[in-house]
């Protein structure tokens, strides 16, 4: 996109290339390494489940295309349309959600009086899934939005917040009340990143869209590939991000690029995948080195979030971050 590319030019005459950068520690790699050698159970193998984490896939897109307007007209010439103004549907509570919607047309509408009443009908209505609006099957039947009703519903709640926003009836201190516990009820969104196969390079185009988009949330989650794409983002500054979300990083991305024979040798009389000193090497770039998630989360506010599953096979998982696990060097994770 114009933005993007701009975005780009801009930062690659300020700051250096975070392709051509190197994070490796090697005080890191010989720690690393001892702790290895000193491992008391080192007989003991543990074969990787993922084995095909990262696996290439062909980049076979060439343009962007102008999404939303080309699933609207798929969703137009599919007659999909007639389904979205069709209120009655098994997944959701649709007498509520016209009730809502009539009371916040009117309130916001009406005299100064009714500011109260609007706070009150909010306070109640917009929460997580209010009367079933998050349902899956109300995404799943079009290529493009969902029931009128609900789209009606989420713009008149926003209209209804910005009503009470501008208002000079309500004293700041209840303004700033409300909508701090309209936030606490509704929650914050988090990018989930799950791991296995070659969902690593798919999180990569989610990612870099969202980025373009200025949507990418600022609470992110990953598992195995998905924590290493979680763990690019949240120690890169938007700056950085900027330099890194094109095809080249593919070059970075080379867990895999050992040879059939040799990772099965290792498989066969070891039981990894991966050969864990080749390992600590390449993830230092993904993670910038040995940055903590305190670190981390400092840098660029974005809030890394990593499971991992204990040693012990009786304790349960973990979820760390710059809360839980604030002083751990992310590439150990």
């Amino acid at each position: 996109s114009r933005k993007y590319s701009s975005k780009s030019k801009k930062h690659s005459q300020h700051t250096p290339d975070e392709l051509s950068l190197e994070y490796i520690d090697e005080n890191h790699i010989a720690a690393f390494e001892k702790a290895l050698a000193e491992d008391p159970d080192k007989d003991l193998t543990e074969h990787i489940a993922a084995m095909s984490d990262f696996m290439p896939i062909h980049q076979n897109v060439k343009k962007k295309v102008k999404v939303p307007n080309g699933f609207e007209d798929l969703d137009s010439y599919l007659d999909y349309d007639s389904w979205k103004y069709e209120i009655p549907f098994g997944y959701y509570d649709f007498n509520l959600l016209q009730k809502v919607n009539l009371d916040l047309k009117n309130l916001k509408q009406g005299p100064t009086e009714n500011l109260a009443m609007l706070k009150s009908a909010l306070q109640h209505c917009v929460k997580n899934n209010f009367a079933g609006v998050e349902n899956v099957r109300l995404y799943s039947q079009t290529y493009y939005g969902t029931k009128q009703i609900v789209e009606e519903y989420y713009d008149e709640a926003a209209e209804s917040l910005d009503v009470l926003r501008t208002t000079k009836s309500l004293p700041f201190e209840e303004k700033r009340k409300l909508f701090r516990n309209t936030y606490k009820n509704y929650g914050r969104t988090a990018l989930c990143l799950s791991g296995g196969a070659c969902f690593g390079y798919y999180h990569l185009g989610v990612v870099k869209a969202l980025f373009d988009a200025d949507s990418l949330p600022t609470i992110i989650t990953g598992t195995s590939a998905g924590a290493l794409i979680a763990a690019l983002v949240c120690v890169r500054t938007d700056d950085e991000l900027a330099q890194v979300l094109k095809p080249e990083l593919c070059q970075r991305l080379t867990a895999c690029s050992e040879p059939f024979p040799k990772w099965l040798k290792r498989w066969w009389l070891t039981g990894a995948r991966f050969d864990a000193k080749d390992w600590s090497r390449k993830v230092q770039w993904i993670t910038k080195g040995g940055l903590t998630f305190r670190e981390a989360y400092e840098r660029t506010g974005r809030i890394l979030n990593i499971s991992v599953i204990p040693y012990d096979p009786h304790s349960p998982p973990k979820v760390l971050n710059y809360v839980t696990a604030p002083d751990c060097v992310i590439w150990s994770a």
